[in-house]
């Protein structure tokens, strides 16, 4: 592996650069498709080569090679130089110095180590709770009198390697990234009505993280009996009502909602409705939103970004008032704020730029029992299916799954349920938050964004919302 260090300090005054950063990749995602008793998919993809950036008289240039050879270096910088001559725009980047070496997790069986025959184990305790139809009756709250199961598709995902961040400034980093997982979907069908559910597990761990397959396979039953009560399920009629999210809807508020509101690049350029308004009271004393690179809770464990910086968790809201914003070198510069940790890429062939780690509302002092205790009529939501978000805040997201609430309890299974409104609005309306939380993170999908998608994690709490406007077909 080349000295990025020394590289970069000799090519800053070779070619008389104001500052250059030199990050190099190398690293492996590994895949395995399993679908209906059938392996469709095991592969590994390598991804290695490096991304440069430059400034140049107070403009910026970025530039990448798959190379990792000197001349394949200079080439990347000499174009790269090329980019910030003919770049209108000038910069300034907050250039504090990190150095250190940083592991992506605690592990006591790395990704790399695990043999395939482990994998196959893992697949194979998701495949046969999913087909445990005694076990998933028993578990469903709601089900059809008989049925059948149509398909079944189990996923296994690792994302591991190196990534060096070297800068002229001194910055001197390596991050060995760690991030695997398992998914699982199903789909049923009785009397002309379908059912499907899903169920993930993963984060920053090592392999034995996997190796409990009583939880994997219990993982399956859970998805096999959800799927049960999708085909009994039907719409809810549309109204302002009382919502309990589940920690999977919750995520997707505090991420595509309110996360996205709040990246500075957005900041910057004017086209979030959250500038100029921090110490300002957005919410309800619930209205408690994070964003952090290192989370005990689980999710994906990111402790330096992408331009060698070290992250920290970003207080966002707290309760209810606006705290702060993401940031990366560059709006970082413009703000004038202290550095987060929030500039990210794709890979060696992309620019950082401003995007979230763990995105979440921090949990409460409420039960997810006593929520539903308290309310009367309402409805509980959980299973994100997709959606659509605008930077004013405004959002249509679909639920998966749910039940009516009625005199505190589950009347009745619901699917596809719309939820509609602003994140500004709605923050007002969050009465209470659980205890209880989770934080997902799977090496499959990520956020995208400006043509690139990254890890994150997702999840949170239970939210008790006491006003959001519900809508079904």
């Amino acid at each position: 592996m080349v000295n990025g260090r020394r590289i970069s300090t000799l090519l800053k005054e070779k070619l008389n650069l104001d500052w250059i950063e030199v990050r190099i990749d190398n690293t492996y995602y590994e895949r395995i498709h399993y679908l209906n008793d059938r392996l469709r998919e095991a592969s590994t993809s390598h991804y290695q080569g490096v991304g440069i950036r430059v400034l140049k008289d107070g403009k910026i240039g970025f530039s990448s090679s798959s190379g990792l050879n000197i001349d394949d270096i200079l080439e990347a910088v000499k174009y790269a130089k090329s980019v910030a001559e003919a770049n209108p725009k000038e910069t300034e980047l907050a250039r504090d110095v990190y150095t250190g070496v940083f592991e992506g997790g605690k592990y006591d069986i790395h990704p790399s180590q695990a043999t395939y025959d482990d994998k196959m184990k893992v697949i194979k305790a998701f495949e046969e709770g999913i087909k445990d139809r005694e076990k998933a009756l028993e578990k469903a709250l709601f089900k059809p009198s008989d049925h059948k199961q149509e398909s079944i598709s189990i996923r296994y995902g690792s994302y591991y390697g190196e990534i060096y961040i070297w800068n002229s400034d001194g910055t001197e980093m390596l991050y060995k990234p760690m991030l695997i997982g398992v998914a699982a979907s199903t789909i049923l069908k009785s009397d002309g009505r379908y059912g499907d559910a899903y169920e993930v597990y993963g984060g920053s761990m090592g392999f034995e993280g996997l190796l409990n397959l009583d939880n994997i396979y219990e993982l399956g039953v859970r998805t096999y009996s959800k799927a049960l009560e999708k085909i009994v399920a039907d719409y809810v009629e549309g109204g302002v009502k009382k919502v309990i999210t589940g920690p999977r809807i919750s995520g997707v508020f505090a991420h595509e909602s309110f996360g996205h509101m709040s990246e500075a690049d957005h900041i910057t350029a004017n086209a979030s409705p959250l500038r100029d308004r921090i110490g300002e009271e957005l919410g309800s004393e619930y209205a408690c939103i994070v964003d952090d690179g290192t989370p005990d809770e689980g999710g994906f464990y990111y402790p330096v970004d992408s331009e060698g910086v070290k992250t920290k968790r970003v207080i966002l809201l707290d309760k209810g008032v606006l705290k702060g914003y993401l940031l990366d070198r560059e709006n970082a510069s413009i703000l004038n704020m202290e550095l987060t940790g929030n500039g990210r890429a794709q890979n060696y062939s992309y620019p950082p730029i401003v995007r979230m780690r763990n995105t979440f509302f921090l949990p409460g002092d409420w039960t997810l029992d006593e929520m539903i205790h308290d309310i009367r009529e309402g409805v509980y939501v959980d299973d994100e299916k997709g959606g659509e978000v605008n930077l004013d805040g405004t959002f249509t997201f679909t639920a998966g799954r749910g039940y009516i609430i009625k005199n505190g309890e589950f009347i009745k299974p619901v699917k596809d349920a719309v939820l509609s409104g602003n994140i500004l609005e709605m923050l007002k309306y969050i009465e209470g938050a659980s205890k209880e939380y989770v934080i997902e993170a799977v090496p499959f999908g990520g956020c995208g964004k400006s043509g690139q998608s990254v890890f994150v994690g997702l999840g949170g709490p239970y939210l008790y919302i006491s006003r959001l406007m519900v809508g079904g077909r």
